[in-house]
């Protein structure tokens, strides 16, 4: 069916699918239902994203992971929407401190043990559906979380190069496998720099938040309280 091809080849298929609606309503209907019940697979095997993806699987064995995240999503986190929601982060130091106690004060990377610790947001990234889903939380220090957004220091040729090593440190691979990793995760980021991701928050209802919903960051209200947002957390854009 010509319908698939198009389907397996572009990632919005929206517009074609209304077009085909007056063509055959009762296949794209048919076909519609099938790709929900096996979106999954159809992500898992699509051409275009299944190395990016099998890359992705190889670097989950690392003990710290940089995270890149795209332009039109900066300042779209878990803190962001706590603050949005309840006027506070009161809920996210909640949150930071549950942590804190859960790993006796220790950081998940280096192990070693902090008076103060970050709490790092892993996400993951739907191509497909364009959405962002929070898959944990971990408890870093500052140095270890300065690793995971490396980029902040882009104009640092000197910190890089120490976050570089302690990532292959951490990481036990070669300097040259660290550079393939920073720019296979610069080269990802810049593709998806023009997405507008919804978020999947849903990790956070095990801390006794109750979300059913995907949050669309990239509304005029969030957009115009991520402006006031950002100017107060200057150096926070991941």
């Amino acid at each position: 069916m010509r319908f698939l091809r198009r389907l397996f080849k572009k990632k919005d298929f929206e517009n074609e699918v209304i077009e085909d609606l007056e063509e055959n309503e009762e296949e794209t209907i048919f076909i519609l239902n099938h790709y929900e019940k096996n979106k999954e697979e159809v992500k898992k095997w699509d051409s275009k994203n299944l190395l990016t993806r099998l890359e992705l699987d190889r670097q989950n064995i690392y003990k710290i992971n940089f995270c890149f995240i795209p332009k039109n999503q900066n300042y779209k986190n878990v803190r962001s929407y706590i603050q949005y929601l309840y006027g506070d982060y009161e809920k996210w130091q909640s949150l930071r401190k549950h942590f804190i106690r859960k790993h006796n004060s220790t950081c998940q990377c280096c192990n070693r043990q902090f008076k103060d610790l970050e709490l790092h947001e892993q996400w993951s990234f739907d191509d497909f559906d364009k959405i962002q889903k929070l898959d944990k939380l971990i408890l870093l220090c500052k140095e270890c979380h300065s690793i995971a957004h490396i980029t902040r220091h882009k104009k640092e040729p000197q910190k890089i190069d120490e976050l570089l090593d302690l990532y292959c440190l951490y990481n036990k691979i070669e300097l040259s496998q660290a550079w393939k990793d920073f720019e296979f995760h610069e080269e990802l980021r810049k593709k998806r720099n023009n997405i507008n991701y919804q978020l999947d928050l849903s990790y956070l209802n095990n801390f006794s938040f109750n979300i059913e919903n995907l949050f669309d960051c990239h509304t005029d209200k969030f957009n115009s309280f991520i402006y006031k947002f950002s100017t107060d957390n200057k150096d926070e854009k991941e």
